[in-house]
């Protein structure tokens, strides 16, 4: 029997990681490297959750797991430094750090420019 992976997070590099049917919708969307969680396992692929707004389907060999972030999207956070609320909008993991990095928006939306790490960041 296969690794279960379901609930594990991980990432593929590259749309030929991609089944076939869902190689343009990983293509369009550029998910190579994002880091989502692995929603659904069958023999010949994974279902990855794409910021909780689609799903898209890779192969099992190219799925690379890591740990699991911090915080998620949508994830209400306080950004300690500033005392400012936002709302997580992207998962990144930083290769030479070896540990994820966030980006957030305001209140209003607003993406702000700065990347946080967890240490950065706390959960309301």
């Amino acid at each position: 029997m296969a690794e279960q992976l379901i609930g594990t997070w991980g990432c593929v590099h590259g749309p030929e990681g991609a089944i076939p049917e869902d190689r343009r919708l990983f293509e369009r969307e550029r998910l190579s490297g994002v880091t989502m969680p692995c929603v659904a396992q069958d023999e010949g692929s994974l279902t990855l959750d794409c910021r909780g707004a689609f799903t898209v389907r890779v192969l099992p060999g190219s799925f690379v797991p890591r740990e699991t972030p911090d915080f998620v999207w949508g994830q209400p956070v306080r950004i300690t430094a500033k005392g400012v609320d936002a709302t997580v909008s992207e998962i990144c993991w930083h290769g030479n750090e070896g540990r994820y990095f966030y980006h957030v928006v305001d209140s209003d939306g607003r993406r702000l420019k700065k990347r946080y790490w967890a240490d950065e960041l706390e959960g309301r």
